[in-house]
């Protein structure tokens, strides 16, 4: 049974459509003019008070760490682990850099989400299909060479108990393409918010980002090291967290 508190909060997540849908149209006539200085600004703005609104309502407070290490003048990949639906907003109102995401094609089926995602630039995968998923990630590596930056949730799909899952092969094909810094994000405590239970809860979620990975100088020995290495870390990060609230 859903609780008052998630009725509440999608009957919210409803009507703000309705108040958004006229600026979203907006940013899309701006964004087929090509002027990237004008529109961008504009639908980073709109996208974020819309999704602050909703993380207040929800009760979800986001607590950053390592944001100082984000640099100001490089595009990057942005790698983090998936745990619920909130870690969308997480990525957008918590950095300071936005960034287009790599998100599953069913994300397509739901039409203001789906425009949403195509004013931020965000590339759908086909997880199962291999060619159409190669042609994804090198596209994301043109953004990056272009001027963007990406974030690639490598698990490909959200952790039902909060432990971080096997990653796929996406983050070693961009680093390949692109040669771009890479910045692990290891986000905890969005699950609490709505998937363990089902219901809308108040929740604190960590965001700690690491320090940026080289990857201009790597053979691809190395780079395909890397998903393993940030995996390795995220693991570690959640145990030690895990050993200092137990001594708490």
């Amino acid at each position: 049974m859903k609780s008052v508190k998630t009725i509440l909060w999608f009957t919210k997540f409803g009507g703000s459509i309705a108040v958004i849908l006229p600026k979203i149209l907006k940013a899309g006539k701006l964004k087929a003019t090509g002027d990237y200085k004008i529109y961008k600004p504009y639908v980073d703005e709109i996208l974020t008070k819309w999704m602050n609104s909703l993380v207040e309502f929800a009760g979800v407070n986001y607590i950053v760490e390592g944001k100082e290490n984000i640099p100001d003048d490089e595009n990057v990949l942005f790698v983090a682990n998936h745990q619920g639906m909130f870690d969308f907003p997480a990525v957008v109102t918590c950095l300071k850099k936005p960034c287009a995401f790599i998100v599953k094609k069913e994300a397509a089926s739901y039409p203001v989400v789906n425009h949403c995602m195509r004013l931020m630039d965000c590339i759908y995968i086909d997880r199962d299909n291999a060619r159409e998923a190669l042609k994804s990630l090198d596209a994301a590596a043109e953004l990056i060479k272009n001027g963007r930056n990406v974030l690639i949730f490598p698990e490909g799909t959200r952790s039902k108990t909060g432990e971080i899952g096997e990653f796929k092969n996406g983050v070693y094909k961009i680093i390949e393409k692109a040669k771009c810094k890479v910045i692990p994000i290891l986000i905890d405590g969005t699950r609490l918010a709505l998937e363990e239970t089902g219901n809308i809860k108040p929740a604190d979620v960590t965001v700690k980002v690491f320090p940026p990975i080289e990857t201009k100088d790597m053979d691809r020995k190395q780079i395909k090291g890397v998903a393993g290495e940030i995996r390795e870390m995220f693991i570690e990060e959640l145990e030690k967290k895990k050993e200092k609230s137990e001594k708490a």
